[in-house]
């Protein structure tokens, strides 16, 4: 076997490795903002340990975020920071919805990046998706929580007191990275 053959040979293995590598990530830099957005809830509800594990202790982020949304405007949040928790929680939603069909659904590695697909819960040929994403979506989507986590953690400090350096601030409130993805329905009726 010469290098090229070897090198094609382990081409699938790389491109595997790397998609379990990074989706390792992302897991872990989910689980983070799980966790951001569960202080954050307990801030804005105005519980406090032991009720707040009483009372939210166990809720999916879905939830979480629902709540949340429905305190922000109830909250004495000023407008600044309710913008901001609005951005958040609207990204965290997003992302949410993507680490959904990565985890709760079959993927596999195709020719043009990867595919997920909606098998276990479409009810009809119609309903069927799928949703095909790269690996830099992935990394964008773990890039974007890292600096949600953070953000979600100052939200509540005066901005006399976020000591940061501009080049942090620059990538915590730069741009989202990752952008929604819309899944593909190849099995649904055309549309008139």
């Amino acid at each position: 076997m010469d290098q090229k053959e070897i090198g094609e040979a382990l081409k699938p293995l790389s491109e595997e490795t790397n998609f379990f590598y990074e989706l390792g990530k992302f897991i872990c830099a989910f689980a983070q903002v799980e966790t951001a957005m569960q202080g954050v809830l307990k801030r804005l509800a105005g519980v406090y340990d032991p009720r707040a594990i009483a009372i939210f202790g166990g809720e999916t982020i879905g939830r979480v975020l629902e709540v949340m949304q429905r305190l922000v405007p109830l909250s004495a949040l000023n407008e600044e920071q309710t913008k901001e928790m609005k951005l958040l929680i609207s990204q965290v939603h997003a992302i949410s919805s993507f680490r959904n069909a990565l985890i709760h659904r079959p993927a596999t590695i195709t020719e043009n990046g990867f595919v997920s697909f909606k098998i276990n819960k479409t009810k009809t040929f119609q309903t069927f998706e799928r949703l095909k994403f790269q690996l830099e979506d992935l990394r964008n989507a773990t890039e974007d929580l890292d600096c949600i986590e953070k953000r979600a953690s100052i939200v509540f400090v005066p901005p006399d007191m976020k000591a940061f350096e501009d080049e942090h601030l620059q990538r915590l409130f730069a741009p989202w990275q990752y952008k929604p993805l819309e899944p593909e329905k190849p099995l649904s009726a055309p549309q008139p």
